[in-house]
């Protein structure tokens, strides 16, 4: 234990404050526990694949799972067949929960079929692991994180976010990716409301969390009573922070899936021009060689591969330059070819890789360019022969998914990457 956590469990779902689309903690609690009693008489220790698109029903499976004593691997529905063959070949499960057909011979467990009369005993405790997907590229990554350390990071995060009894978190995220899951966790630990952020809700939300494509397609703030709007999940562009922070309450953040979410915020943005992070507790951040490092009590267990967990260093060296000024974490981008589109890691060189295996690909160089929506997008410096681009955009459909495909193709030029 990482001796942070001086609360029961238990006692967080036995409260009566409303969570989640009209129900209570406690509501939850029971609709978990049935479930977990149907789970428990079928597996145990067992890793199981949740593919539900229904937050309320994923969010029950989740904890499900785990208080029936197996891990839930938390599928990303995103992803395309292709990453979804290299995901199942790296590990093994013992089932998939899911109303889709398309598992092959996977054991699959309809969500319905896991509703049982017998509510079963609370068996919940922070030792025990959640596995979530990266994403970006073909082959998804495992990370395995603790439910202690998911914990801690939402403990460090509400310490910093005003979030309450009475306040209300919109949902924009994916429930699956961890910056969506962390919101459970932090009104879980708070006694707060969630709620799916739509035309019903705009009256009730305080809090918000955005990746910038989602705060670009706001024309204006739907939410009078909004007082905090987290940014995250992208290259944060200037000039979008400069059009909506009037009207929003903006707060940027650095996180990762590896530290179980966020790891700093800025205070609220007054100044477009100032983004300067404050690391939150119980995070370790530092810069090594111009690159930032992270660690502390919010950090994985490691990847999961070959059915072992490879053990994560106590120091998470990222692939983000950045600098500490003063006790804040200035970042400055990537050092090397990944970039945040919509939210989701882009490697340049991946898709470089792929595409120059097809057929009629001379030379191919991608590069990430700003765009105004997905706040940067991949474009190609590409040379065909015998094929035009509208040819090969065609057959990437099949070959990649829609965020890593060139937006637009410009003449290659040897001269451009010269000495690069």
């Amino acid at each position: 234990m990482k001796n942070k956590l001086n609360f029961s469990l238990e006692d967080l779902f036995s409260s009566h404050h409303m969570f989640y689309r009209g129900k209570s903690f406690s509501d939850f609690k029971n609709r978990i526990l049935r479930r977990s009693s149907i789970i428990r008489n079928l597996y145990t220790g067992k890793r199981i694949l949740i593919d539900e698109p229904d937050a309320e029903i994923f969010l029950e499976l989740t904890f499900a799972v785990l208080n029936s004593g197996n891990t839930p691997c938390l599928w990303n529905w995103y992803f395309n067949d292709t990453q979804k063959q290299h995901a199942l070949a790296q590990n093994s499960y013992a089932a998939v929960i899911s109303t889709n057909d398309s598992w092959g011979t996977l054991k699959r467990l309809p969500a319905e079929s896991l509703n049982g009369e017998r509510l079963d005993s609370f068996h919940l405790n922070p030792t025990q692991n959640i596995i979530f997907y990266t994403s970006g590229t073909i082959a998804p990554k495992a990370c395995v994180l603790s439910l202690e350390s998911l914990l801690i990071n939402a403990l460090g995060a509400n310490s910093a976010i005003l979030f309450q009894p009475g306040d209300v978190w919109g949902l924009c995220l994916p429930h699956f990716h961890v910056g969506g899951f962390s919101i459970f966790i932090r009104a879980l630990l708070n006694g707060a409301q969630v709620e799916d952020a739509d035309l019903k809700t705009t009256s009730s939300i305080t809090h918000l969390s955005l990746v910038p494509t989602q705060l670009q397609r706001m024309e204006k703030n739907p939410y009078p009573k909004l007082r905090y709007c987290m940014i995250g999940g992208s290259s944060i562009l200037q000039d979008l922070v400069s059009q909506k922070y009037r009207d929003f309450p903006l707060y940027l953040s650095y996180g990762m899936t590896e530290m179980g979410s966020v790891v700093a915020i800025t205070d609220k943005i007054t100044d477009p021009c100032d983004f300067r992070m404050k690391p939150l507790p119980y995070r370790d951040v530092q810069i090594r060689d111009g690159l930032i490092s992270v660690g502390g009590d919010c950090l994985f267990e490691g990847y999961l591969q070959d059915d072992q967990i490879q053990k994560a260093e106590k120091i998470f060296l990222t692939s983000d330059l950045g600098e500490l000024s003063g006790g804040n974490l200035i970042v400055k981008g990537r050092k090397d070819r990944i970039f945040q589109s919509g939210g989701e890691n882009i490697s340049c060189d991946f898709i470089e890789k792929e595409i120059s295996k097809l057929m009629g690909v001379k030379n191919i160089r991608i590069e990430a360019e700003q765009d105004s929506e997905y706040g940067m997008i991949p474009v190609a410096y590409i040379h065909l022969e015998n094929r035009t681009v509208e040819d090969l955009q065609k057959e990437l459909i099949a070959l990649l998914p829609g965020l890593m495909r060139p937006r637009k193709y410009y003449p290659f030029q040897v001269k451009t990457w010269k000495g690069r």
